[in-house]
């Protein structure tokens, strides 16, 4: 058996993005919804939690905050999205989906749960935990350089 190197890992990790990411294309695809994967990944963060901020939003979708508001203006241009002044702060705007947006969101949810689900059937939930806390460690140690 070869040895794995640190970076054979992160090609693996490229290879795993771009598939994840070719995989909900086709699935978006194949239930004629016109939408990106980057569109879908802001509409996903919003129907877990909603009313969140631009910067929030790019956090949770490892985005620059420029493309997230790029993105938040075309969903909003297509009436997905609706950018709310926050009741704390008249100055912040906060992200929620709109009633469009909700409506695509509940097509959305099985499309996608069952990407996870097949993943998780054949990967197994154990070895799903293991890769997760993995990879979180990775991501300390990357921190701390």
């Amino acid at each position: 058996m070869v040895e794995k190197s640190i970076p054979e890992f992160f090609h693996q990790l490229l290879k795993v993005r771009m598939a994840f990411r070719r995989v909900m294309i086709s699935k978006l695809k194949e239930n004629n919804l016109d939408l990106t994967f980057e569109m879908l990944q802001i509409i996903h963060a919003l129907w877990l939690k909603e009313g969140e901020s631009q910067q929030t939003l790019a956090m949770i979708t490892v985005r620059d905050k420029a493309s997230v508001t790029c993105l938040l203006n075309n969903l909003e241009r297509r009436g997905l999205v609706e950018r709310r002044v926050a009741s704390d702060d008249g100055r912040s705007r906060l992200i929620y989906l709109s009633e469009k947006g909700e409506t695509l969101s509940r097509v959305l949810k099985p499309i996608v749960q069952e990407v996870y689900d097949y993943l998780e059937d054949k990967i197994g939930k154990t070895a799903t935990q293991w890769a997760v806390n993995y990879l979180e460690g990775v991501y300390e140690e990357l921190e701390k350089i």
